[in-house]
């Protein structure tokens, strides 16, 4: 059941923290890619008349960094359109962790929204429940381009057979190894995982670090992979918190151990992003947890990932299951109440052009989650090869919750407490942590 007023009331008043994301869906067609671009050019001449006045855009990247070379690329996205279709953009910079709160509010008190906008997987599920998206099957449903889309644009954007928004790419959370740790690979199970601790530790060495605070994005890169590794999920069908259970017991006792026994810095529970990787620059632990996206901001990781010095691994199996990733995507949406849809659709036909989103998902360090994008060279290296094979065999999103981050800063501090403090009783804390969830929210 979806409660919109609820909904919005929990937007407004929580700040939508960043993004670090089972696919399903129908597999990508293959379309001949020239027919395609003709398609666009054409329909790109029929709906410039249909236009009215100028696109508005709303995203993350400020056009006058230089020194990024995602606004770069966004300005020169930007001159492109409008060179292509004579339509003026008016781009708006807002802080990722401000977007999802804007357009919700934007919408909900019947101001002026703009025409296309930024937005995590994550949050589309919420700004949905908030009354905030236009369903796009009509708009889209003469683009080509569409059916060339992957499973993962399917996960994210296709809700109760329609579709919400345009995936552009999927990144996924991955473990960064020293290879001279683990010369035999990285540990495949949790019992292999323990024993490899064990070893550093004796060797004066942490065996893992990773983000753990009372956040939402802790659960995503760390704890939520391991509880579907253990063949347990955190939502259910409905989007109602379903993480107390005796898989999601087992794998807290896990990590329990893990920060008894000192094989984890405890840092990784009181810092935030940034602390987590620390430890990993400092060369104090043999692997970190990250993603696609850490080569961007640690310095010489990309390197040392060439020349052999660092490898990456996926999830651990805990009990024979599966081991799992978590992923997410990045996507465009169109609010409801835009004036300017028609122009929207064609700025996201614009922007998913291959070669130009190729460049765009390799600066972001992502996939792209279009086929013919995807199969330009830029994703030719061992490092997109190995990323690709995690994402293809391993990857997951979360369930969808109209109440996701809510539910999920609750079961991140229950987690954070339990960490800290070994007498607390863990499925009687997560219970308590659920329940609140439920009783707030449904």
């Amino acid at each position: 059941m979806i409660y919109q007023n609820r909904t919005f009331l929990c937007i407004i008043t929580c700040i939508v923290c960043g993004t670090l994301v089972t696919s399903c869906g129908n597999p990508a067609a293959n379309q001949d890619i020239n027919a395609i671009q003709n398609s666009s050019a054409e329909s790109n001449d029929n709906e410039t008349a249909n236009s009215e006045g100028p696109l508005v855009v709303w995203g993350q990247y400020d056009l006058t960094d230089q020194k990024s070379e995602q606004s770069r690329l966004m300005s020169e996205r930007i001159n492109t359109f409008e060179e292509e279709t004579a339509i003026e953009v008016i781009y708006e910079q807002i802080a990722w962790d401000q977007l999802a709160t804007r357009l919700a509010v934007a919408v909900q008190s019947g101001g002026d929204v703009p025409d296309v906008v930024e937005s995590g997987s994550q949050h589309i599920p919420a700004l949905l429940s908030a009354g905030a998206l236009s369903q796009l099957d009509q708009l889209v449903e003469n683009e080509l381009w569409i059916e060339e889309m992957n499973e993962n644009d399917t996960a994210t954007c296709i809700y109760n057979g329609s579709r919400y928004c345009v995936s552009t790419m999927v990144r996924s959370g991955i473990t960064y190894y020293q290879t001279a740790d683990f010369p035999d690979g990285f540990p495949e199970t949790n019992t292999d995982f323990l024993s490899a601790a064990e070893r550093l530790h004796e060797e004066q060495k942490f065996m893992t670090s990773f983000y753990a605070a009372r956040e939402y994005a802790s659960v995503e890169l760390t704890w939520g992979q391991w509880i579907y590794s253990n063949g347990g999920r955190l939502f259910d069908d409905e989007g109602k918190p379903a993480w107390a259970t005796p898989q999601t017991v087992e794998v807290l006792e896990f990590g329990r151990e893990l920060a008894t026994r000192g094989y984890i810095p405890e840092a990784n529970f009181t810092g935030d992003l940034v602390t987590a990787e620390v430890p990993w620059i400092e060369n104090q632990t043999g692997s970190f947890r990250g993603g696609t996206w850490s080569v961007l901001f640690i310095d010489g990781l990309a390197e040392q990932f060439e020349n052999g010095d660092v490898d990456i691994a996926g999830g651990i199996s805990f009990n024979n299951n599966e081991p799992t990733i978590f992923l997410n995507s990045e996507n465009w949406v169109v609010p409801e109440g835009a004036q300017n849809p028609q122009a929207a659709i064609m700025w996201m036909q614009n922007f998913m052009e291959p070669e130009f989103l190729a460049s765009w998902c390799q600066a972001s360090s992502g996939l792209p989650t279009l086929t013919p994008a995807l199969e330009t060279t830029s994703f030719d290296s061992a490092f997109y090869a190995e990323v690709a094979d995690l994402i293809n065999n391993q990857g997951k999103m979360i369930e969808q919750s109209p109440y996701y981050q809510e539910s999920l800063d609750g079961l991140a501090t229950a987690i954070q407490e339990i960490m800290l403090d070994p007498s607390i009783d863990i499925m009687e804390h997560i219970q308590q942590a659920q329940d609140e969830i439920l009783n707030r929210y449904w």
